[in-house]
């Protein structure tokens, strides 16, 4: 189905927009609200129902949220996301099985873990790689901010597109800082702090 939404869909129990199992491709232009425990919700077939082996391509210019933790759980098919400069999503995103891909402007806001799945998955950025102001690496989760406009965690993208180039999964890990764990520095911190408040007792 096609969905055009300017005002808000809604579920505070379920899924705001919750697809069956289909082959037809579907399309959401989202400049509203849609608001669920799970915003957009396709049928996967794990619970003996056929499963929704359609495309589902989204653009989103308003708030797509998912108060459980899954603002999007798309399932199979070659899923296509585009997340204007307005757009706003909250909560992680997965994209299951196919070639999808997730396009973003240079003001996007995107926060949550976006998983592309299985599949070759494209993730596209309205910006260049020296745009981005947070780069770093945690197993195999990719964390990438644009001047802190947009900030999300991604992990099973093959390629990560950039106004001045292509970039491999591998690629631009060997290019992300591995962060220094808090609890070591906090550690290292209390150590020093300890240290002072000794000399200043002996004085």
């Amino acid at each position: 189905g096609t969905f055009l939404n300017t005002g808000t869909i809604r579920s505070d129990d379920d899924a705001a927009i919750d697809y069956d199992a289909s082959t037809t491709t579907s399309t959401i232009v989202n400049s509203g609200l849609i608001s669920g425990t799970i915003g957009v919700l396709v049928e996967k077939g794990l619970t003996g129902e056929a499963p929704n082996l359609a495309a589902q391509i989204i653009t989103n210019s308003g708030t797509i949220e998912g108060r459980s933790g899954r603002a999007l759980d798309l399932g199979a098919g070659d899923d296509r996301l585009v997340n204007t400069d307005a757009g706003l999503i909250l909560g992680d995103a997965d994209f299951g099985i196919g070639d999808d891909s997730a396009a973003f402007a240079r003001a996007t806001r995107a926060f949550g873990l976006f998983d592309g799945g299985e599949g070759e998955d494209e993730m596209i950025f309205d910006a260049a790689f020296a745009d981005l102001s947070v780069l770093s690496l945690k197993g195999r989760v990719l964390s990438l901010s644009l001047a802190g406009d947009m900030f999300l965690r991604a992990t099973n993208w093959e390629t990560f597109t950039f106004t001045d180039g292509s970039y491999s999964y591998a690629r631009i890990a060997a290019l992300a800082p591995v962060p220094v764990p808090v609890p070591a520095a906090g550690l290292l911190a209390l150590g020093g702090i300890g240290a002072l408040a000794a000399l200043r007792r002996r004085r």
